[in-house]
């Protein structure tokens, strides 16, 4: 059963790739748009490309290269990249969560 598991892996990498861009991106919007609707704050769209280029660009870039390599490599670097991109996705998704509660309840 684990041999099987372990074969798949390699083969899922574009999807998980795929599935960490999305939810980056989703992340994203939910920030913009909680910084829109918010009264205390102020939304500022230079902060948003600031945060783009010097925060999610190189850690998503990052994560891009690193998947490519695992679907190009497969073993070990696909290894190494499920390591990291599905605690990502998970941290990614429980803040997305947070940010539609805080949009809902303003």
């Amino acid at each position: 059963m684990e041999e099987k598991i372990l074969e798949l892996l390699p083969e899922k990498s574009i999807e998980l790739l795929i599935l960490f861009v999305a939810v980056i991106i989703l992340d994203a919007v939910f920030g913009m748009a909680k910084a829109a609707v918010k009264k205390d704050e102020k939304f500022d769209l230079k902060k948003s490309i600031q945060f783009l280029k010097t925060n999610l660009t190189p850690y998503g870039g990052a994560m891009v290269i690193l998947g490519v390599l695992a679907m190009l490599v497969g073993e070990p670097i696909a290894y190494i990249f499920y390591v990291i991109v599905v605690p990502s996705i998970v941290a990614y998704l429980l803040d997305i969560v947070d940010k539609a509660k805080a949009i809902k309840n303003h």
